[in-house]
């Protein structure tokens, strides 16, 4: 699985609807409290079950308001299925 054909895609457009809704409530969550996020996250793609460690970060503009979300997501599924 590759994320360039997700890139700029709605959450909804790409991944399971109660997925995509828990991603968005953590977006929002980092932009309402504009604190750095970190997760682990499982998520169904396809016929495969994925795990990731994410973090999210708030990007604030010269005023101070978090104006993006930077995110980084690592892919840990052969790591947590060699545990």
């Amino acid at each position: 699985f590759g994320f360039s054909p997700v890139l700029g895609r709605p959450f909804e457009d790409w991944i399971e609807p109660e997925v995509a809704a828990r991603m968005n409530a953590n977006d929002r969550l980092v932009v309402e409290s504009g604190q750095v996020l970190r997760l682990s996250e499982t998520a169904s793609i396809g016929n495969r079950t994925l795990h990731f460690e994410t973090i999210l970060v708030p990007v604030r503009d010269a005023e101070g308001r978090v104006t993006r979300i930077l995110g980084s997501v690592r892919d840990r599924t052969a790591q947590v299925q060699a545990e």
